[in-house]
């Protein structure tokens, strides 16, 4: 069979790379492409045989964008007689559900967001959200959060939505360097370090988390807060950080590729986001045998976070107050950390390992197949 992955990035996405990898080794023929230039993705990818590609267009005006790129697609599946193409995020998606109309191939459509549409008031995004509900034929909801999302709330036909986990070649990720997070320890002396790794947007409440920061001070607590990430914020978060005269306590750390090494080196990783799919984050940092604390309602956290068991629940409308009031019990020794963090490890293995996710894959596509 031959199988296309198509989305508008060059940067690695880890559940995406995995699943291919499996799509490889089970004997299929795959390829994929990029709207950016080729890049680490591409190269990971053609490792194990993939044949990879990016379809850059000129941007000449909105039409005429999204024009060319739906024709170059459909050509694209022709030429090489693409039986199935797996799209992925919200550009991808609506070139796609508009591109199976010029070819053969079946398309199945993978929805990366839950409601961010709505938390943000973006009107542009729920206009394409409809238009692709509307024209996907086959669709993945990549949590329960974002499936209840599209047919509860956007009233997307429940039969054509299929609810398949992220999957996950743990393997692949990248090894913990003990001497680098002995560094990190020595360089962030504290009783607790605590991480957060977001993009700088809002929908991810770094002011929130700032806010929780300067009563944690007031209180005494004795942290070094490590804020990990880009973003169109990250300048109005670091002024924020001088300006509230957080130094000492809260670090504007940036993009780092080491980020499993921050993780390994936290006691908790905190994620205040108000909307998420199915986050990675907080995967990784499961894997470092890492526990967190994350809002409840939010993706898929409620799915496999037990409060107190394997991580921390948050109130969503106010994470602020629930996080300080878990800090204060974190730093009275009310929970081990160490064995939650096994437990959530242990969970995430279970529910995400690509091992575990790849027969639903390969049921949808003969699901497809056969119409």
């Amino acid at each position: 069979m031959k199988i296309l992955f198509y989305q508008p990035y060059n940067q690695i996405v880890v559940y995406i790379e995995s699943v291919l990898e499996h799509f490889a080794k089970a004997g299929h023929e795959t390829y994929f492409i990029s709207h950016a230039e080729k890049g680490e993705t591409h190269k990971n990818l053609e490792k194990f045989g993939c044949k990879t590609f990016s379809l850059m267009v000129e941007r000449k005006s909105f039409f005429q964008y999204y024009t060319n790129r739906i024709f170059k697609l459909a050509s694209f599946c022709k030429e090489n007689k693409i039986d199935i193409v797996y799209s992925h995020f919200q550009e991808a998606n609506l070139i796609a559900v508009i591109s199976q109309f010029f070819c053969g191939s079946h398309f199945i459509i993978t929805r990366h967001h839950s409601d961010s549409a709505f938390t943000e008031s973006n009107s542009k995004e729920q206009w394409a959200d409809r238009i692709i509900n509307r024209l996907a034929t086959n669709y993945i909801a990549t949590s329960r959060k974002v499936y209840d999302q599209m047919v509860t709330v956007e009233g997307t036909r429940a039969s054509k939505v299929t609810l398949v986990n992220y999957g996950y070649n743990f393997n692949s990720f990248k090894r913990v360097d003990l001497n680098a997070v002995e560094q990190i320890k020595k360089t962030y002396p504290s009783r607790l370090i605590l991480v957060a790794a977001a993009r700088f947007i809002r929908e991810k409440r770094h002011h929130e988390l700032l806010a929780a920061a300067e009563e944690l001070i007031a209180v005494g607590i004795d942290f070094k807060l490590l804020l990990l990430g880009h973003g169109p914020l990250q300048y109005e978060i670091a002024e924020l950080i001088k300006s509230k005269k957080l130094d000492g306590y809260v670090y504007f750390i940036g993009f780092k590729i080491n980020v499993m090494d921050y993780y390994a080196a936290a006691d908790l990783v905190v994620h205040f986001s108000i909307s998420e799919a199915s986050n990675s984050a907080i995967k990784e940092a499961a894997i470092t045998c890492t526990t967190v604390a994350v809002c409840t309602d939010v993706g898929d956290f409620d799915d496999y976070i037990t409060h107190g068991q394997n991580g921390f629940l948050l109130d969503k409308e106010n994470p602020q107050k629930d996080f300080v009031e878990l800090m204060n019990e974190i730093n009275n020794g009310k929970f081990d950390l160490n064995q939650m963090a096994e437990n959530l490890c242990k969970e995430v293995i279970a529910r995400f390992d690509i091992n575990n996710v790849m027969h639903q894959y390969e049921d949808l596509n003969e699901s497809v197949l056969r119409g």
